[in-house]
């Protein structure tokens, strides 16, 4: 049977506003329709592959499926219980997935005409939003025992690792005299998640600088890697990060 790819994007989009909307009223809705969301997202994905698992559907995977789990996550600890805010909430989540879902179809559908960093460029706005949306949400495991905080880090490192190993893999410097700076710049992100989380901020602001040091460590390493590492490029990165970043801690509230 020839399914219409079309739908997917949309009925992802529609899976995940009802995953929302309906686990507002009763948590108990997260345990059936999380687990569905997740499958139709990954059968979704393997279509868009020509239905074909392996590494080309994994690689393709990654940020996908990130994202619907982060915002899932941002929704149950830190959307605050205001219609305006949640229905908004889903609002933009919808549209982003609607959005993404419908680029990597485009894609997939029409492989031969080619169009430069169409599917790098998506992909690694979203890794931000994701980034943002799981490192907000594991601040809340902070206040549970340590072993379950050792837990979220290490998770941490694995999501980072995944999500700089599509990133290479789509910007195509992906091999084994690359893989170090991957695994460094984990490295870089759970030290950043513990350093954070001694530091009086709130979840939102704490997320944010996970968000910004992660953004500053992929920019950099993969214009390092695609030969563009030229001092007015990697000085416009450090400048963009360290303002924001001062920004932010200069108007959050210490607490």
């Amino acid at each position: 049977m020839t399914l219409n790819k079309n739908i997917f994007p949309w009925f992802n989009a529609l899976l995940l506003v009802l995953t929302l909307e309906l686990s507002s009223y009763n948590y108990r809705w997260l345990y059936a329709l999380v687990p569905m969301t997740l499958a139709v997202i990954v059968l979704s994905l393997w279509e868009f592959n020509g239905r074909h698992f392996g590494k080309d559907w994994l690689r393709l995977s990654i940020s996908p499926l990130l994202f619907p789990i982060g915002a899932i996550l941002f929704f149950i600890f830190l959307v605050p219980r205001v219609p305006f805010f949640l229905h908004g909430y889903v609002a933009i989540v919808a549209l982003l997935t609607v959005l993404y879902y419908k680029n990597i179809h485009d894609i997939a559908d029409g492989p031969q005409i080619y169009r430069p960093y169409a599917l790098e460029n998506p992909a690694s706005h979203f890794n931000l939003i994701s980034i943002f949306l799981l490192c907000s949400s594991f601040y809340n495991f902070v206040f549970f025992s340590t072993a379950i905080f050792w837990l979220v880090e290490a998770l941490l490192a694995l999501i980072v690792i995944g999500l700089l190993y599509q990133s290479f893999w789509a910007n195509r410097v992906l091999n084994k005299r690359n893989a170090l700076f991957i695994f460094v710049a984990a490295l870089i992100m759970a030290e950043a998640f513990l350093a954070v989380s001694f530091m009086p901020l709130g979840f939102y602001v704490s997320g944010l600088i996970l968000t910004l040091i992660y953004y500053f460590l992929a920019e950099a390493t993969r214009a390092h890697l695609l030969d563009r590492a030229a001092k007015r490029n990697f000085r416009r990165e450090l400048i963009i990060v360290a303002v924001v970043l001062l920004v932010v801690l200069l108007t959050a509230r210490w607490s």
